[in-house]
């Protein structure tokens, strides 16, 4: 309920303006060229505005295609993202912020074509600080546009810190907590590791840290291409979408200073019919204000290894706008 009193007290704030800036922030290497940008200078603070652009690809544009978005409040990233980078995709930004819709192109596009590009940014807060989001278009490993936007907020005579922040959108209770916790095997039987089995707590402080080991059996060689794609949804709101090697220690930050993600994958390589061994440790930095669900994909070229959820529930939760 508090995070929806603040969010009420935020949004009753007197109205007022931002002014946008949307560049092309690509180098020569990428393979959309002659980009336009059409867009407002300002905008209404909390409110709307959209954009539209154009340019021309020098390569054959697919259904693989990603847009990688990146978005910063002030100094604090509060959204790390990826989404198909055809046709319209909507993302919802965590603790009621707003959402951000964008409309790739559509797909497929041939060499030498035209794409066309928009988007529309709804803030249902009034921003207390500058926002900073990337939002990058790749196809394998070609890099085709990214696009930089920048909303300052008008007559701020001081930016709110990061602190400032995280306690208007309800995230400082200092109160001890406890979360439940979940860890399981959500792959199905296609999948090359099996015989899964999980050690891991049934309940953690919070805000506090966890750790939990698994070992199953591989059928396949795993080698050093493995990746593990995590992705971390906080009320419903996805917060996080990353994908690092599926090999060894790998330590993720996660968004709006909640905390770290340490994932230990296996030593790569290992031969088929042998024992993996995986583990991790949970670190939340802040008060979870409501239930995590973060999966752990670890894929091998077009194979899927094993997928691990990891659901966290807070014995009481905070309201969170979606």
């Amino acid at each position: 309920m508090r995070c929806l009193l603040l969010t009420a007290l935020i949004s009753a704030a007197a109205a007022s303006t931002v002014d946008v800036s949307i560049v092309n922030s690509c180098d020569a290497s990428c393979k959309v060229s002659d980009v336009k940008i059409d867009a407002p200078t300002s905008a209404p603070n909390p409110g709307t505005f959209s954009f539209s652009g154009t340019g021309t690809t020098s390569i054959g544009i697919d259904s693989s295609v990603t847009n990688e978005v990146v978005m910063k409040l002030g100094g604090l990233k509060v959204l790390d993202t990826k989404v198909s980078g055809c046709g319209e995709q909507t993302i919802t930004l965590p603790l009621g912020l707003g959402s951000v819709v964008v409309t790739g192109p559509a797909c497929p596009v041939k060499s030498g074509g035209s794409i066309k590009l928009s988007g529309t940014v709804s803030n249902k807060i009034k921003l207390p600080s500058k926002v900073v989001a990337t939002s990058t278009f790749k196809q394998g490993a070609d890099t085709l546009v990214a696009l930089t936007l920048t909303i300052t907020p008008v007559n701020n005579d001081e930016s709110a810190s990061d602190d400032e922040i995280l306690r208007l959108l309800g995230l400082t209770d200092a109160s001890p907590g406890v979360v439940d916790v979940s860890v399981a095997d959500t792959c199905d039987s296609s999948c090359k590791i099996t015989d899964v089995k999980i050690n891991a707590p049934k309940t953690a402080p919070n805000p506090g840290s966890f750790s939990f080991n698994g070992t199953g059996m591989t059928s396949v060689e795993v080698d050093n291409t493995a990746t593990n794609t995590i992705v971390v949804n906080l009320g419903g709101a996805k917060v996080l979408d990353k994908t690092v090697s599926g090999c060894g220690d790998q330590t993720i930050q996660l968004p709006l200073h909640l905390g770290t993600v340490e994932i230990v994958g296996p030593s790569c390589p290992i031969k088929g019919g042998s024992s993996v061994a995986l583990s991790g440790t949970i670190s939340n930095a802040i008060k979870l204000p409501a239930k995590a669900v973060a999966t752990s994909t670890l894929n091998q070229g077009s194979e899927e290894l094993v997928q691990i959820t990891l659901t966290v529930t807070p014995e009481t939760t905070t309201e969170v706008l979606v």
